[in-house]
């Protein structure tokens, strides 16, 4: 189940709308270098709810890691976003490396976080965060617990106040 804050106010209409974090085959291969393909198959997207562009120049896409023999999770930056996204359109963010490319047909844009090392960035042993922050201000934050299904898309669920993300 993925869980979001009702504090949270989104800011342009942008918020956390989905999550595969725990793609097939993840969890035989969990802290260890995986191939580009595998590591693109994890992904978040973000999406603009409102007809209007929303600029993401100062977004920065966050979650939460756990430092080496502590129990205490630290946030951590997953990528800084540029650009402007469409009104009405998503951003799905892989974590591996690429290309950047729209789907036309799921009017999805897809970014890459293009990492140095070829590792599985969300947590599937421990609860996770993200959080979109604009200059160090959250601006929407969704969290799920473990045991994450294996090869389910995580997804906000109606009504999107009780901002509610669960495995479909």
């Amino acid at each position: 189940m993925f869980h979001a804050s009702p504090e949270m106010k989104t800011m342009a209409s942008l918020l956390i709308e989905a999550a595969m974090v725990n793609p097939q085959g993840k969890s035989e291969k969990l802290n260890t270098a995986v191939s580009n393909e595998e590591l693109n198959h994890e992904w978040v997207q973000i999406r603009n709810t409102s007809s209007s562009a929303a600029p993401l120049d100062d977004i920065t896409l966050m979650h939460l890691t756990y430092p080496l023999g502590s129990s205490e999770a630290k946030q951590t930056v997953i990528m800084r976003l540029q650009g402007t996204l469409p009104g009405l359109t998503a951003l799905r963010i892989h974590s591996g490396r690429g290309k950047p490319y729209y789907d036309q047909q799921l009017n999805v844009y897809h970014g890459f976080v293009n990492p140095k090392q070829s590792v599985y960035l969300f947590q599937v042993v421990r609860p996770d965060k993200l959080f979109l922050t604009r200059r160090g201000k959250t601006i929407d934050l969704a969290a799920y617990q473990v045991p994450v299904p294996v090869n389910k898309r995580l997804k906000r669920v109606s009504p999107a106040e009780r901002f509610l993300l669960q495995p479909i």
